[in-house]
């Protein structure tokens, strides 16, 4: 079975953080009840009687805004609003969702351990030029490094329990062959496009341009195909785990 490669982890990572019950800090025992549900916000779901509170809502909003003004998208205007809109739905969907994995990986009695934690943040972490680089991106994103530790676990928990009942595919002959043949049409109908533009291709452009045989390109499609295959099965299973919980959205 095909695993997640975290090597780029981080970035998905920052653009939107669960916290879900096991991912969020507990609170300190001798705080009392009443400044704990301060704390968390009013119930924003609740998910096989496990509730999902404001505040965790909030900062995946939050980081989700960010991103989006990031990378120059205006969100001022009715456009901006529809967008608002269209973020706080995913955003709360997002939690239903990353929830009732959580407890079916409980249930099934997955665990990860504080090492394996640590091996996946360390490699994270060495992506990076140095300890500041690493720093500036967490508080640029409004991350703590505990927080980016508990967002691990969480999704090596989900990444396991994805592994685990996932069931294996493969991907004929056939299948290879006709999405080698869709990849030459797409790629002879983009050399057209640039030999119909004002500068023409030479020979060697043309020659660097050349599409890899099928032979040449075959286990590298079969990588794909098969990759995808998963993620499609996967969405199906997690969206028959939702279909399957007790949810109640109160906002």
């Amino acid at each position: 079975m095909i695993r997640t490669k975290r090597i780029w982890m981080i970035w998905m990572l920052l653009a939107i953080l669960v916290m879900t019950a096991c991912g969020t800090p507990k609170v300190a025992e001798n705080v009392n009840h009443e400044e704990s549900v301060a704390a968390r916000g009013e119930v924003v779901a609740v998910v096989n009687g496990e509730n999902l509170y404001m505040r965790s809502f909030e900062q995946i909003m939050d980081r989700m805004v960010l991103m989006y003004q990031q990378q120059g998208i205006n969100m001022e205007g009715e456009d901006g609003a529809a967008l608002l809109q269209q973020i706080q739905d995913q955003s709360l969907q997002q939690m239903i969702q990353m929830e009732v994995m959580m407890q079916e990986a409980e249930r099934m009695g997955i665990q990860i351990g504080d090492e394996m934690v640590d091996q996946e943040f360390d490699e994270i972490r060495r992506q990076f030029s140095s300890e500041e680089e690493f720093d500036q991106v967490l508080a640029e994103h409004r991350y703590t490094e505990t927080e980016l530790r508990e967002t691990l676990k969480q999704e090596m928990m989900i990444d396991a329990l994805l592994v685990s009942i996932t069931p294996e595919v493969d991907v004929s002959q056939e299948e290879l062959l006709d999405f080698y043949h869709q990849y030459e049409r797409q790629h002879r109908e983009q050399l057209t496009m640039m030999e119909d533009d004002e500068n023409s291709l030479t020979e060697e452009d043309m020659a660097l341009r050349e599409l890899p045989s099928f032979e040449e390109m075959e286990e590298e499609l079969r990588l794909f195909l098969v990759q995808e295959k998963v993620q499609e099965q996967q969405m199906v299973l997690i969206s028959e785990l939702v279909e399957n919980s007790d949810v109640e959205i109160r906002i």
